[in-house]
């Protein structure tokens, strides 16, 4: 990975942003009834004390506000999955200019198309696998969806491929990595629950493992497509 160091840690912060703005659409799966999120886990609006003396923490008040909409953990999140693309799959290596995301340039209508497919996947998992669907065939044929998805833009980008190998590695680390993150967060009652298990989604595990590993699959292709634009590469 040969990528100029200022470009990298411009756009840390950058994917550090676009793990934040998953905050809203994990809000799908608290409104669906699928997860029960501890208010400190995904929100950390109650940084700031309501008991507190009236001015005492008003210097605070305005990045707190942000907060409520903005999970630090899932900017942290943004953070591991840039990081995890860029030593695992690597960025383009011979290119005279980088993209804001630190790898090939990206438009933002190309950025903004594959991550409206990455929200419709979190938008089928609600609709599909709430509680009023949790023991019937849908959150099965959410899993498919999700697979078939991934593999679509798989496809897309086949020709900006580094490594095929490296690829597969990524996802499939990607996705054990976010479902035991997930079942430890659950176990432990430290972040959240599903509020859907158990049920035939769940399949006697305390996550939804019917479909959680291949929504994490979708997830890490999101930074996949977008880094991947016309770039041809032999490993």
């Amino acid at each position: 990975m040969n990528i100029p160091f200022r470009n990298f840690i411009t756009a840390l912060p950058i994917w550090g942003m676009i793990g934040a703005s998953l905050t809203s659409l994990d809000e799908l799966h608290i409104l669906s009834g699928i997860t029960k999120h501890d208010s400190n886990w995904l929100h950390a609006g109650h940084v700031v004390p309501e008991e507190a003396q009236p001015g005492s923490f008003d210097f605070l008040r305005p990045s707190m506000a942000i907060l409520r909409y903005l999970s630090p953990n899932y900017f942290a999140g943004g953070l591991v999955f840039f990081l995890f693309y860029a030593f695992l799959v690597g960025l383009p290596r011979r290119l005279k200019n980088y993209g804001w995301l630190g790898s090939a340039p990206c438009s933002m209508s190309r950025f903004f198309v594959f991550y409206i497919i990455f929200g419709s996947c979190y938008a089928l998992t609600a609709v599909m696998s709430n509680d009023s669907s949790k023991n019937t065939y849908l959150p099965l044929i959410c899993a498919f969806l999700l697979i078939a998805i991934a593999a679509g833009q798989i496809w897309t980008t086949r020709n900006g491929v580094y490594s095929w190998t490296r690829l597969i590695l990524y996802l499939v680390i990607v996705a054990i990595t976010g479902c035991s993150f997930e079942y430890m967060l659950v176990t432990s009652g430290t972040g959240f629950t599903y509020g859907i298990c158990p049920s035939f989604a769940c399949m006697g595990t305390p996550i939804a493992i019917m479909w959680v590993p291949f929504l994490y699959v979708n997830v890490a292709l999101l930074s996949h497509c977008v880094m991947w634009v016309d770039v041809k590469e032999k490993a």
